[in-house]
Parts: C-alpha cells; sequence; structure tokens
C-alpha cells in the first residue's frame, strides 16, 4: 500500500461535484472511489490512488470546482490505508454515499 493516497475535494451543490469529478477523473490515472453527502447541499469526492496522480488530480478537480464557484475544500492524506479510512468513516456515520462506486485498490 506504499505510494497509496486518498485526497478530498469538498464542493457546495451538485455541480460543482460534477464539474470536480470530471476534471479529476481526467487530469490523472486516479479511481474516483465515491461522492458522498456530508451536509446539507455539501458533497466530498473521494479520490484515490498513487500520490502524484492524487495530487494532480486533487489540484485539477479543485480548480475546475472553483471556477464554478462551488469549491469548499480539499485535502490530502498519504499514505493511508484504505480499510481503515473506509471502517473509521462509515461506523461513526460522517458520510453518506449518494453514488455508490467500488474501488479497484482493495
Amino acid at each position: 500500500m506504499s505510494g497509496r493516497a486518498l485526497g478530498l475535494i469538498e464542493t457546495r451543490g451538485l455541480i460543482g461535484a460534477i464539474v470536480a469529478t470530471d476534471a479529476a477523473a481526467k487530469g490523472a490515472a486516479v479511481v474516483v472511489t465515491s461522492v458522498e453527502l456530508t451536509d446539507a447541499a455539501f458533497l466530498t469526492l473521494k479520490i484515490e490512488g498513487d500520490l502524484g496522480a492524487v495530487q494532480a488530480a486533487v489540484e485539477t478537480g479543485a480548480e475546475a470546482a472553483e471556477k464554478v464557484g462551488d469549491l469548499i475544500s480539499r485535502s490530502m492524506s498519504s499514505p493511508v490505508r484504505i480499510k481503515d479510512w473506509d471502517r473509521l468513516c462509515h461506523r461513526s456515520g460522517m458520510f453518506r454515499c449518494i453514488i455508490p462506486t467500488t474501488t479497484v485498490l482493495r
């Protein structure tokens, strides 16, 4: 799992999330594992992959969301143990997944 990273982009509204997801997925070889509703009209994109690719995808996606005025925040964590991250998020009830996807990292 060395070299794997988790990137997060938080947007306000669905338009920002769609624009950020599109740009992040096209900008680097990463997997957008989910788009999750975190608060009223706030959505968080989870992006996983190699460290350099995730950095590029987060920057590209955040810039795209910022252009439409919907960027709230961006962050990165590396290296991350994906199974532990999923366990933490879903047990604590922090996120409610609205676009379920499968990850290829497990």
